[in-house]
């Protein structure tokens, strides 16, 4: 079965104009609702102690960076970019203390968490 694209090069009619800027207002603020929902899940976390902020990846100043952000942007967005690059920093430390550690000493597979697939290497000294 071939398809088939047909394409006009006629300008848009009235109504479809209207059409395509209803859509964007549209999408253009269920995007501001969505920022201000999160925006006040995020405002939660100012009230956690730095331990439970640690717990979950991020500090209070991640919180609070987050939180001056526009009112049109979506804080969580930020949240999730800072606690990847410290998951990332924190597994390339790891990684870098592994090869030093690691060629005069054995590495083995840990049993200390039991989640299939993963393993977390113990060092030997």
């Amino acid at each position: 079965m071939a398809t088939c694209e047909i394409t006009s090069t006629a300008p848009a009619t009235t109504g479809e104009r209207f059409q395509l800027f209803l859509e964007a207002a549209f999408g253009r603020a269920v995007g501001i609702v969505r920022a201000a929902r999160n925006r006040r899940s995020v405002a939660k976390l100012l009230e956690w102690d730095e331990r439970m902020l640690r717990d979950i990846g991020l500090t209070p100043g991640d919180v609070h960076a987050a939180m001056a952000l526009r009112v049109s942007e979506d804080p969580s967005r930020k949240l999730d970019a800072l606690s990847a690059e410290r998951r990332a920093a924190i597994r390339a430390e790891a990684r870098e203390r592994l090869e030093m550690f690691g060629s005069g000493s054995t590495v083995k597979r840990g049993k200390a968490r039991k989640q299939p697939g993963l393993f977390y290497p113990v060092l030997d000294l």
